[in-house]
């Protein structure tokens, strides 16, 4: 579940720590996660400062505030009303 939410690793600082892992992807993956690197930059920063903070790892961060947006925002299709139980 949280493997394509959290960008195999961007959210978690992991490349912005060690840029050199990107050349082990895959080319068109491997340029697109470039991009997004640059664009993230100052989220992960974000995300870094207040998890240390914390006492949790940027990864432990990343993967509550998936949890939270999701607890928030999903509807289970049965709480549509006359949906069976």
């Amino acid at each position: 579940m949280a493997y394509s939410p959290l960008e195999m690793g961007l959210l978690t600082g992991k490349f912005q720590r060690k840029p050199d892992l990107l050349d082990s992807r895959l080319f068109l993956l491997r340029n697109q996660l470039r991009r997004k690197l640059e664009r993230s930059r100052s989220l992960v920063t974000a995300l870094e400062e207040i998890a240390l903070t914390q006492g949790i790892t940027t990864s432990q961060l990343a993967l509550n505030g998936l949890i939270a947006f999701l607890r928030d925002n999903y509807h289970h299709p049965r709480s549509l009303q006359g949906a069976p139980y």
